[in-house]
């Protein structure tokens, strides 16, 4: 079991509670304090908080004496620490230096960026706790700080055992209890900075949709492309600033969903305001595709590399270069429209969905749960008749098609997932998802490879593409080729799982239990 560690707060303005604290803990314990050190602390993860799910605190300090370090502490207690330069923030892990810290954090992190998420100037003063031989037993570190500045927190006391040495922190913390002027509190600084801004952990999730079977199937429909809405508002800093990929990610999902909801629900909507919306949402679709299909080329790149058997890694650096260069280009683009009136005209349109008058007889409205109990088993049954009448011969385009019905019935099933039995829903997702798995593995190498052959033809004309590059990317394209023939040899064990007679049981009870 990891080591506790105890926070305790002034109840004034001042540090005569803190200051107490001292005192009391000389009258038992030896004690001594460091010469005190302005010190700013910024934590850092990221927008997804990967870091926090992961059990790890990242923090950059930087103080008079220490300079600027990277300090990273894990769940279980350990603490790793690595000076740094200046760091420029938001910043992937490839800015950090090799070091103990980037070496734990960058198999968590992955693609994604860290971002300061709190931050906290402070006068701080460390003490030690110490036992009869002179050692170290507890460390404790009182921060109080400065009356001006954006983030305004108590003066503060944390208490921290030296490993193996936890009864004696118990000691301490308990003797603390008792001083008059402070109090224990379960939050910590980083915890306390963040609620200071506003902030708490996983607020990048948006607010579940509120839903029941009764509620009137256009309440439901408006909440949800609302709740898309809401991310692609929270995302769009980030993707304009492009901080890293997956904030387009989300963006692009969220449009696409919307989309999807409006295609397969919106006509218990009002006609004038969906009307409006459509358009907007297909071309912000399109917008979005160009780049977003090269940041997948490129963050594929290398695993595809690695597999290379007749040439080297390092024979599609200039394949690498063009794609960046593509890339540049295409996002400039798309920022640009992201700034323009007809993008602020589209958020006016989404925001405006149903917010036009009620209709004069609600009585006779399609409830939310008859609208999922009819949409899902038509999504279903379109499945099922495609992916049935899909044989050895069928065109790649059945297929392709297959794969968008299944999307929508994807999407129609998360829609309305607050209204179905949680078990009996992850089991139909589970049943989906592997069919979903193997047709996207098959139209991914298929447009993939097309890609690489017409990026190989222009690369050529160009006379950017070196014979060894050329090469390399054929080899690619007959590595995606051979994926695609894989997802189409396994695609009839998937289909029959989905198509099986449990499954569809278990389909059956999601539709009945939509309808309340």
């Amino acid at each position: 079991m990891p080591d506790a560690t105890a926070y305790f707060v002034a109840d004034d303005a001042d540090t005569v509670g803190l200051a107490s604290a001292l005192d009391a803990l000389a009258q038992r314990f030896s004690v001594e304090q460091s010469v005190a050190r302005s010190l700013l602390r910024t934590w850092l993860d990221t927008d997804d908080w990967l870091l926090h799910k992961a059990g790890m605190v990242l923090e950059q300090r930087e103080s008079t004496t220490d300079g600027l370090r990277l300090i990273l502490r894990r769940a279980e207690g350990r603490e790793h620490t690595q000076p740094v330069e200046v760091i420029t923030w938001p910043a992937r892990i490839d800015a950090l230096p090799p070091g103990p810290v980037r070496a734990q954090i960058e198999g968590v992190v992955g693609i994604r960026a860290l971002l300061p998420v709190a931050s906290l100037r402070a006068l701080r003063r460390d003490v030690r706790v110490m036992n009869e031989d002179r050692k170290t037993v507890v460390r404790m570190a009182i921060e109080s700080s400065p009356k001006s500045g954006a983030t305004q927190l108590p003066d503060h006391l944390t208490v921290s055992a030296v490993r193996g040495y936890q009864a004696q922190a118990d000691r301490v913390t308990a003797r603390l209890a008792t001083v008059t002027g402070i109090f224990a509190v379960a939050t910590s600084p980083y915890e306390q900075a963040l609620q200071a801004n506003g902030r708490v952990f996983g607020d990048d999730v948006p607010t579940p949709v509120e839903m029941s079977a009764s509620m009137p199937a256009r309440n439901a429909v408006t909440a949800v492309i609302h709740s898309f809405l809401s991310t692609v508002e929270r995302t769009l800093g980030g993707v304009i600033s492009d901080i890293d990929t997956e904030f387009l990610h989300d963006f692009r999902v969220a449009i696409r969903r919307s989309r999807s909801t409006l295609k397969l629900s919106g006509d218990v909507l009002a006609s004038g305001p969906a009307e409006q919306l459509s358009p907007d949402l297909k071309w912000l679709g399109d917008l979005t595709s160009p780049t977003r299909d090269l940041d997948v080329y490129i963050l594929g790149l290398p695993d595809m590399a690695d597999g290379l058997q007749s040439a080297a890694p390092a024979d599609l650096d200039p394949f690498r270069d063009y794609l960046l260069s593509r890339r540049r280009t295409e996002f400039r683009l798309l920022v640009r429209a992201l700034r323009s009136a007809r993008f602020r005209r589209a958020l006016d349109h989404w925001r405006a969905l149903g917010l036009e008058t009620e209709p004069s007889n609600p009585g006779k409205l399609t409830s939310a749960g008859e609208l999922a109990a009819d949409r899902l088993s038509r999504a279903h049954r379109r499945v099922t008749k495609r992916g049935s009448a899909i044989g050895a011969d069928s065109a790649p385009e059945e297929l392709h098609d297959l794969r968008k019905r299944c999307k929508e019935l994807r999407y129609l099933l998360e829609i309305f997932r607050p209204l179905h039995d949680p078990a009996t829903h992850r089991a139909v997702l589970r049943d989906l998802k592997a069919l979903q798995e193997v047709l996207g593995e098959f139209q991914d190498s298929e447009v993939q490879g097309l890609a690489v052959r017409e990026f190989a033809l222009t690369m050529l004309s160009t006379g950017s593409a070196p014979a060894r590059t050329v090469l390399a990317m054929g080899e690619l394209a007959a590595q995606l080729s051979a994926h695609q023939r894989h997802a189409r040899t396994a695609f009839a064990g998937s289909f029959a799982v989905f198509n099986s007679a449990d499954s569809k049981r278990r389909f059956r009870e999601v539709t009945r239990g939509s309808s309340g």
